[in-house]
């Protein structure tokens, strides 16, 4: 399902997302990690309903991050699925994110430049 035509969340694809947001909460990683996937992996992007200013927010802290040393095994985890659920949030903002995207493909960051093109394939640009 492409971010232009995903479905808008139904009671029970948001009450799912409520209680996700609370484990994740008690679990202390990105809320993002517990949304259902399928079998390829990719998750449900209609989970994904976060203003575009989170998903922006998440990955400048994964860059953020990087800049930091933050790559320390203990944190390659965590980060590798901030960057990731950030990318899914802003293919599914959708048209939203293709300013932001653009950016990315100007930044030093070998990752945000590859990140920036692939939100921008997967909306079709």
């Amino acid at each position: 399902m492409s971010a232009s035509n995903a479905a808008a969340p139904g009671p029970w694809t948001r009450l799912h997302a409520v209680l996700l947001h609370a484990l994740a909460r008690l679990k202390g990683g990105p809320r993002e990690a517990l949304y259902p996937v399928d079998p390829a992996g990719r998750p449900d992007l209609r989970y994904y309903t976060a203003p575009l200013a989170h998903y922006v927010g998440m990955y400048e802290a994964y860059l953020d991050a990087r800049r930091k040393g933050g790559e320390r095994l203990r944190d390659g985890r965590r980060l590798f699925a901030l960057r990731v659920h950030a990318v899914w949030g802003l293919v599914a903002r959708g048209t939203a994110a293709m300013d932001y995207a653009r950016g990315l493909l100007r930044h030093d960051e070998a990752d945000a430049r590859e990140d920036g093109a692939a939100i921008l394939a997967a909306l079709g640009e």
